[in-house]
């Protein structure tokens, strides 16, 4: 689950909504990138460039639907990125608006390269 408030990006467990798994300060964020399929990405200054693993989730992976990630890079420090996955087009959409507003900065739509080596 995420909250976005007292200045702050907090990720809190599903689990255990005391269980806080990161928080990030607005002002710590320098960019987002928003990217969709099985991996997040980031516009690094090569291009497309993969945060994470998101996890193709083996044979059956194609019948899990569109995943939608928004990726945080920090200013030096840990974690680097913060990656957020959502399951719907309503989900990241709040949160790319609350992110826009709280942090100023533009979210960066990042599509995967085709055929790069």
């Amino acid at each position: 689950m995420v909250h976005f408030s007292d200045g702050r990006v907090t990720v809190v467990s599903e689990d255990n909504p005391n269980d806080v798994v990161h928080a990030v300060p607005y002002d710590a964020i320098l960019s987002i990138s928003y990217s969709t399929g099985r991996d997040p990405l980031w516009n690094s200054p090569e291009g497309p460039a993969a945060v994470a693993r998101g996890g193709g989730g083996g044979a059956l992976g194609i019948f899990r639907g569109v995943r939608h990630w928004i990726t945080l890079r920090t200013g030096a420090g840990t974690p680097l990125f913060v990656v957020l996955r959502f399951s719907s087009d309503a989900q990241v959409a709040r949160a790319i608006a609350a992110l826009q507003e709280r942090t100023s900065h533009p979210v960066q739509h990042v599509l995967e390269r085709k055929n790069a080596r």
